[in-house]
C-alpha cells in the first residue's frame, strides 16, 4: 500500500489526483492524505493556512520557517510520496507577475515549479517530492477528458497550436459551464465591499468522473504536456515494476 501525501489548492484536485494515480499504478492499492488543506477545512472549518494557491504558499513557507520538510514529518519514513499541486496559472498573478505567451504551456508551467521550490527554501526538490503544475488550471484536464472534440480540448503539442489550445486556455472552468455532467456553477460572494461572482467546482460531481479520468489518462499523457510532465515525474519518484 502506498503512502502519499497530498498539498494542493482545493479537494476537487485531490479527486482529480487520485483518478490519476489509480490510471499510473493500476491499482487501487495506495492512499492520499491532504495535508493542506488540513481535513478540517474540508469539513467545512477554516483552514489554518488557507486555500488556493496562498495555501499552498503559506503551507510551504511554514515548512521553510521550521526548518524543512522531514522537521513537520511531511517526509516520515511511511510516506512513499509527496505531491505539491499549484495551478500552472499562478505566474499570472500580480503578486508574481512572470507569465510569459502561452502557447507552449511549459515555460509557465517549469516557473510555477520553480516558485513552489523557492517558497520552500530548497535548491532541488528531494527524490520522493513531485510538484504537480497543471496548466492553467486542473480544469483543463477535465477539458480533455470529457469533451476531446470541442476546439477548446486541443493539444497545445500541436504545431499550429493557438492560445485557445487547452492547456493555455485563461479559464476551462468556464468552457464547463452549461455542459453535462455538471461539474461547475456560478457562485456569488462580496469582496471588499463588492459583489463578485465566481465559478467553483461542484465536489460531488468530480468524484462521480473519476473513472473517466482513469481511463483517458493515456490520451492526457499523449495530449498534454503537463500529464506527460507528470507521468515522468511519478516514473521517477514512485517507480512501479
Amino acid at each position: 500500500m502506498f503512502n502519499v501525501k497530498l498539498v494542493c489548492e482545493g479537494i476537487t484536485d485531490k479527486i482529480i489526483l487520485e483518478a490519476v494515480l489509480f490510471a499510473y499504478l493500476q491499482s487501487d492499492k495506495f492512499t492520499v492524505n491532504c495535508i493542506q488543506p488540513e481535513s478540517s477545512e474540508i469539513q467545512g472549518v477554516p483552514a489554518e493556512h488557507g486555500t488556493g494557491w496562498k495555501g499552498v504558499r503559506n503551507w510551504c513557507q511554514m515548512i521553510q520557517a521550521a526548518g524543512g520538510l522531514e522537521e513537520v514529518r511531511a517526509l516520515a519514513s511511511e510516506v512513499d510520496l509527496l505531491i505539491i499541486h499549484v495551478d500552472g496559472e499562478i505566474v499570472f498573478e500580480a503578486e508574481i507577475n512572470a507569465g510569459q505567451p502561452c502557447p507552449p504551456p511549459e515555460h509557465n508551467v517549469i516557473k510555477a515549479e520553480s516558485i513552489v521550490i523557492s517558497w520552500l527554501g530548497l535548491q532541488q526538490l528531494p527524490p520522493n517530492v513531485v510538484i504537480w503544475a497543471p496548466s492553467m488550471m486542473t480544469e483543463a484536464w477535465i477539458l480533455r477528458v470529457l469533451f476531446p472534440s470541442l476546439p477548446e480540448s486541443s493539444s497545445c503539442l500541436n504545431p499550429s497550436a493557438s492560445s485557445t489550445c487547452v492547456e493555455c486556455i485563461s479559464d476551462p472552468k468556464a468552457a464547463l459551464l452549461g455542459k453535462r455532467p455538471k461539474l461547475v456553477q456560478r457562485r456569488n460572494r462580496t469582496k471588499n465591499g463588492k459583489r463578485i461572482t465566481e465559478i467553483k467546482p461542484i465536489t460531488s460531481s468530480y468524484k462521480a468522473i473519476g473513472g473517466s479520468i482513469s481511463q483517458a489518462w493515456p490520451d492526457l499523457v499523449a495530449n498534454l504536456w503537463t500529464a506527460a510532465r507528470l507521468q515522468h515525474n511519478l516514473s521517477q519518484a514512485l517507480p512501479i515494476t
